[in-house]
């Protein structure tokens, strides 16, 4: 079973990033070009995991037909595969499998490791290029979900018989079936858009869900609470574009999927899993320069982990022993790297918008922090060459932007 899909590790292994585009990325001007490395690191990395769980010795039929259905998609439809093995939630999957290898070994991976959701992906490229397939899909709790475009809910204790003549649409399976909704926003170069993705969890890391529970009925969010985060959407973004045209490109581009939650059961305002690109689980914020500011905190997670993938920053991450402006407890290096880059372009956002009317706000406090992050970070033993350099950029960029804002206060 030979395809291109199997080549993840030796991808990872070539792919660099250029200097200049390192630098691009710590002087917050990222080039359009940057988007394309990141992206291709995650799916390099997405692949090696896949390559792993298929190449198990208790690999079942159902992982091996389902691999074999996205090798045969493909070869036809090249980019429908690269699209869904980009997903957020493909690489949330694939991380999960990945530790569970790493911590039972292949021995054990059939208990461990969720690898049958591999046919929901594959389900999702074969429906999205007309593609026949006869599939067996896991249960997530009540619901079947085909991740990127829905799901159905019912009964679904056990594995789903699913089979398609090569429609374009999800066949009929008996039981209800809800679409994902998606976020717009109407924009001078043409129309955004990102999945609101409320569907039920399939496996991942994220720290706040609890696995799906079969007893529960799935329902997906009130309309009116998708009317409230579309009322917020197109607004930040405009807003991104207004002040921070050099950051919203890539942030429009990259991001997939906003995961909606909410106040009561989230411990957090906003959050990025490592392991899925250009997605970000928010509580619906207050109004639109907080929806900014947290699209933006979120993606630039997103970029350092897949930067950080191909080009080490930290030589030592040691113990979680140092001060972080944005915490009460000691961080380790990669969380203060991280609260840095994040809070390095809200500072400039905030600093930027508290010059357009209606906007009280600045980046004074949040620069400053960041300053002081640096500062703790070049003086540790923490950081890399290329990371040091990294930093040391990050730096100058805050003084600069802060030399700027100052500027155009006093011209006021």
């Amino acid at each position: 079973m030979r395809s291109r899909l199997s080549c993840g590790t030796e991808q990872l292994a070539t792919l660099t990033v250029p200097a200049d585009q390192i630098d691009a990325l710590a002087r917050l001007s990222d080039e359009p070009s940057t988007l394309g490395l990141l992206q291709r690191s995650r799916l390099s990395r997405n692949l090696a995991f896949l390559a792993a769980v298929v190449r198990a010795p208790v690999a079942d039929d159902s992982v091996r037909t389902a691999f074999e259905l996205l090798a045969e998609i493909q070869r036809e439809h090249p980019d429908a595969v690269r699209d869904t093995l980009q997903h957020p939630r493909f690489g949330a999957w694939a991380a999960v499998c990945a530790a569970a290898l790493a911590a039972g070994g292949a021995d054990r991976v059939a208990d461990a490791v969720p690898a049958a959701h591999l046919a929901s992906f594959a389900a999702a490229a074969a429906i999205r290029t007309g593609t026949p397939f006869d599939l067996w899909l896991p249960p997530s709790g009540d619901a079947v979900v085909v991740p990127g475009l829905g799901c159905w809910t019912g009964p679904a204790a056990d594995p789903a018989r699913v089979c398609s003549t090569g429609s374009t649409t999800p066949p009929e399976l008996g039981q209800p079936w809800t679409s994902v909704r998606r976020l717009a926003a109407r924009l001078p170069d043409g129309v955004v858009t990102v999945e609101f993705d409320d569907l039920p969890p399939t496996p991942a890391a994220w720290p706040d869900l609890a696995p799906a529970d079969p007893r529960r009925r799935w329902q997906p969010c009130p309309e009116s609470e998708f009317d409230g985060w579309q009322r917020l959407f197109e607004p930040a973004l405009e807003l991104l574009w207004q002040t921070v045209p050099e950051l919203a490109g890539l942030l429009c581009r990259g991001m997939r999927a906003i995961m909606p939650r909410s106040q009561g059961s989230s411990s957090f305002v906003s959050s990025t899993l490592a392991d899925s690109f250009g997605a970000a689980a928010m509580v619906r914020p207050p109004d639109e320069l907080a929806a900014a500011t947290a699209l933006l905190h979120e993606f630039q997670h997103s970029k350092l982990c897949a930067l950080m993938e191909v080009v080490p920053l930290i030589a030592v991450e040691g113990a979680a022993d140092l001060p972080s402006p944005w915490r009460r407890e000691p961080r380790p290096a990669s969380a203060v790297l991280h609260g840095i880059y994040a809070h390095l372009a809200v500072a400039r956002l905030h600093a930027r918008a508290s010059r357009q009317e209606g906007y009280h706000v600045d980046g004074v406090l949040v620069r400053e922090q960041t300053l002081d992050a640096c500062d703790t970070l070049l003086h540790s033993d923490r950081l890399t060459p290329t990371g040091h350099r990294f930093v040391q950029l990050m730096r100058h960029t805050a003084l600069h932007d802060g030399r700027t804002a100052a500027t155009n206060r006093g011209t006021e």
